[in-house]
C-alpha cells in the first residue's frame, strides 16, 4: 500500500506560505514521493539503529474496520513553488522527526 510520508512542521510551513498569498483552492500538502508503509517502517528502523527486523505484511491480512486504497499517496501538482520549497524529501523529514523527538 503507498503512502506520501507528511512531517506535519514542514505541511504548517507551507500552508503559512499559502495563507500570506492568499492561495485559494484545493491543493496536498504532501511530500512529493509516494512510498509504502514497509519501506516507510524500514526507513525509520534503518534511522535510528533500533535492533529489529521489518517485515513486509501483505494489506489483506492486516484485520481493520475500514476498508484502506492500494495508493493513498497524494498528488501536489497545485501547490506553487515557494510552497513546494517548505516540503523536504520524505527521508529528510522522518530524520528531523526522530531528531525532534530525540531518537537520534
Amino acid at each position: 500500500i503507498y503512502m506520501s510520508p507528511t512531517y506535519t512542521r514542514d505541511a504548517a510551513a507551507a500552508l503559512g506560505v499559502l495563507l500570506e498569498q492568499g492561495f485559494t483552492g484545493l491543493t496536498h500538502l504532501s511530500s512529493f514521493e509516494r512510498i509504502t508503509w514497509y519501506d516507510f517502517a524500514k526507513a525509520a528502523v534503518e534511522m535510528t539503529s533500533v535492533q529489529a527486523s521489518v517485515t513486509p505484511v501483505p494489506a489483506s491480512t492486516y484485520p481493520t474496520k475500514a476498508t484502506r486504497p492500494q495508493d493513498s499517496s497524494l498528488m501536489t501538482k497545485v501547490l506553487p513553488d515557494d510552497a513546494k520549497a517548505n516540503m523536504q524529501p520524505w527521508q529528510d523529514a522522518l530524520r528531523a522527526y526522530l531528531t525532534e523527538k530525540q531518537y537520534l
